[in-house]
């Protein structure tokens, strides 16, 4: 008998400790601030963060670099650890690290290969490859949480926003690869959150600036654009929704505010189970329906979300202070109060996310894996299997000439990391990705003493002043090189040049790739 109530308190106590958390014990405070995942401006942890953390209670804290610095690993652990320390509930620490364009951790870590150049090798394995060696330097430095894989399928060549962040332009590739992608976070013990929920492919429009719409029927977005969230639901953790219009599932409200699209397609049509978390509600396509911020994190969480994101916006100076974002909490502690949120939802929503949490540990790693030679190593055969030339008019012994670069500041650290840029006389940056008048003006000047120019190219759909720029160097009469980072149709802007390569990334990998194509 005494052996049977020792065995019945033991295992009391072991449920005690898987449930750490009880919802009950909670404030309506506390409970609401689980919902909500934010940003704050600091290299380490300030008042902002420990009112955000401390009396918000929130739930979880996504890095930026233009917000946080991320200026080495070891300022990375640092805050991570603080931040921790801070809680009293561990928070979801998230990035995102898609690979290629989207990258927000680029000194002393491995710059990644994009969604695309992944897909371009045909072999899925690798894929997961890439996710489990991201895993392993997110976990080193506390993050827990990447929101990745993208599984948009990118068919409109118009896409402002996709492009090569996508495995490809097929519903089959995209969840194949998706699925390897969501293997290996799932070995490296990284949080992995699908995007961008109903499919952000096929659209023209940019959600950060603007309410895009896709106007497929039902049963031609079952077979594309839901078809990998259709495959990779019931495998996934976490999915966020897209600030997107799908007039033939709800002709009102984007997804993120749609019950429709949430509701019955992602749970009950496609069984998902897990954390719906919506895109940031700072952006356009998400405040051009809800007016507020405020309103906005009302909507989307009776919609369907589970976790609100309120971070971003840097040029919205007002949105990103930490009392803005107190201020949305509040709104949500008195939208409980008065009833326009169920509190079961809430519970409902807080015990999908405790139980996420209490899975994951969301403890900080002792292991360091940063930049190893296998990582590296993996980045090179990716890149060697993806990287294309599309033309290549230029002499056999350019390689000879002398050689310049011009890329927009963006690329620095990038091209810096490079071979190619150790073999250029001179390298020019342009600020922003937009050339001006004068910074054209430079480059003439500069290449007058060059026989070669490299001329690296990114988004140039958005940026026309980019092509600008190519022209005037082509009518220079020197040899012009277009390294395009995006997809190859990026480049038709561009003037015939001496050559076009495609990189499909701007990494040190896929730039080293493309120079060696051209010069074996």
């Amino acid at each position: 008998m005494t052996c049977f109530r020792l065995f019945i308190v033991c295992l009391s106590l072991f449920a005690v400790k898987l449930r750490a958390y009880d919802i009950q014990a909670m404030s309506l405070e506390e409970k609401v601030g689980q919902l909500l995942m934010v940003h704050f401006i600091g290299e380490e942890v300030n008042d902002d963060a420990r009112k955000l953390v401390q009396q918000a209670h929130v739930g979880g804290i996504i890095y930026f670099r233009t917000a946080n610095g991320l200026t080495s690993p070891d300022q990375v652990r640092r805050l991570s650890r603080s931040l921790q320390d801070l809680a009293r509930i561990p928070v979801f620490i998230a990035i995102d690290a898609e690979g290629g364009p989207v990258c927000h951790l680029k000194h002393g870590f491995t710059l990644f290969p994009s969604a695309w150049s992944q897909g371009r090798t045909g072999d899925a394995h690798l894929a997961q490859q890439v996710a489990f060696a991201s895993s392993q330097e997110l976990k080193a430095v506390g993050i827990n949480m990447n929101l990745a894989p993208v599984v948009d399928i990118n068919t409109n060549p118009a896409n402002p926003v996709i492009g090569i962040r996508s495995f490809g332009s097929s519903a089959e590739v995209v969840a194949r690869f998706g699925r390897a992608a969501l293997d290996g976070y799932k070995e490296g013990g990284i949080i992995a959150a699908l995007k961008h929920f109903p499919g952000h492919g096929d659209v023209a429009t940019d959600s950060h600036t603007g309410l895009p719409v896709t106007n497929k029927p039902l049963d031609q977005l079952e077979k594309e654009d839901l078809y990998p969230f259709g495959q990779l639901a019931k495998e996934a953790d976490v999915i966020m929704s897209a600030h997107l219009l799908v007039p033939s599932i709800d002709p009102d409200a984007c997804a993120t505010f749609s019950s429709r699209l949430l509701q019955g397609v992602l749970r009950q049509k496609l069984g998902f189970k897990g954390v719906i978390i919506s895109d940031s509600l700072l952006m356009d396509g998400a405040l051009m329906q809800a007016k507020s911020v405020e309103n906005a994190a009302i909507n989307a969480f009776n919609a369907g979300c589970d976790l609100l994101i309120i971070a971003g916006g840097f040029s919205k100076k007002t949105l990103t202070t930490a009392d803005s974002m107190c201020s949305v909490h509040k709104a949500l502690v008195d939208a409980v109060r008065d009833g326009r949120i169920s509190l079961d939802k809430l519970h409902t929503s807080l015990e999908r996310i405790l139980h996420l949490k209490e899975k994951h540990a969301l403890k900080l790693q002792t292991t360091s894996a940063l930049k190893t030679a296998e990582h590296l190593a993996l980045c090179n055969q990716i890149a060697k299997k993806s990287v294309e030339i599309i033309y290549n008019h230029l002499p056999a012994d350019f390689i000879a000439k002398t050689l310049a670069i011009i890329a927009p500041e963006a690329l620095t650290v990038e091209l810096s990391q490079t071979q190619m840029a150790a073999k250029a006389s001179k390298i020019m940056y342009y600020k922003t990705c937009q050339p001006s008048p004068e910074a054209i003006l430079e480059a003439q000047e500069m290449a007058k003493s060059a026989d070669v120019i490299i001329v690296l190219t990114a988004y140039n759909q958005k940026f026309p002043g980019q092509a600008d720029l190519s022209k005037q160097l082509v009518q220079s009469g020197k040899k012009v090189i277009l390294f395009s980072i995006g997809l190859p149709q990026d480049a038709h802007v561009h003037p015939v040049c001496s050559a076009l390569v495609a990189t499909y990334s701007p990494t040190p990998a896929a730039l080293d790739a493309a120079f060696s194509l051209l010069a074996p």
